[in-house]
């Protein structure tokens, strides 16, 4: 449920038989995740006062079992770089795709990608890893960065402030929710970044092909 004043608010199951709840807001960083719970606590029902629907049940909630509630902030990081010396960075710690859907799938790519790059800079026992890395961020930089932005545009298109704004999140949504619409949005918007890339092709993985399209240099 999304709530004027950029606010949202949802339940799902789990897998363990019971709800799992959670409350967003848009909010500069206010350092509310260093804060005590019984302070943002008090945020939170300041922040989310007369939202209506479940909200009073999910603060309660929150409020009655302190040791399953925790609170942060999502924020969009940009590596300049991938690697440094001998280090190099895989998944969410390089390029977490947050939001989008797309972070199992980066990270298998990344891993994929990454030993395939450390296997072609072998020669004999030794492997040059300043080769290896470069190959491995031009290779994935890409695909990354078109990863972390959401399809959908920036967090103020999907939690807007104003009621105009949320009028129209709900019109697109019913739209977005007929059968034939969802179909072409889901191939369009969601799954474009894997319909984009392609996988390059390695010999260690000789024994497990990988269908592709066209190598990726």
């Amino acid at each position: 449920m999304t709530a004027r004043d950029s606010r949202m608010a949802g339940l799902r199951p789990d897998n363990r038989g019971t709800m799992r709840a959670n409350l967003g807001f848009l909010a500069p960083d206010l350092g509310l995740d260093r804060l005590g719970h019984a302070a943002q606590m008090k945020v939170l029902r300041t922040r989310f006062a007369g939202v209506g629907w479940e909200t009073d049940r999910i603060l309660d909630g929150f409020e009655a079992a302190p040791e399953e509630f925790y609170m942060e902030r999502t924020d969009k990081v940009v590596l300049p770089t991938y690697s440094r010396g001998r280090v190099i960075v895989v998944g969410d710690a390089a390029w977490a795709g947050g939001p989008t859907g797309m972070g199992t799938t980066l990270a298998l790519v990344g891993a994929y990608v990454l030993a395939g790059e450390l296997d072609a800079a072998r020669d004999g026992k030794t492997i040059d890893n300043r080769r290896a890395f470069a190959a491995y961020e031009r290779i994935i930089r890409p695909y990354a960065e078109t990863v972390q932005t959401p399809p959908l545009g920036n967090s103020r298109t999907v939690m807007p402030r104003t009621t105009w704004g949320l009028r129209v999140l709900r019109t697109v949504h019913r739209v977005i929710a007929k059968p034939a619409v969802r179909a072409r949005v889901e191939h369009r918007l969601l799954s474009r970044a894997g319909k984009d890339f392609v996988l390059p092709s390695y010999p260690i993985y000789a024994d497990a092909p990988v269908t592709a399209g066209r190598d990726v240099g």
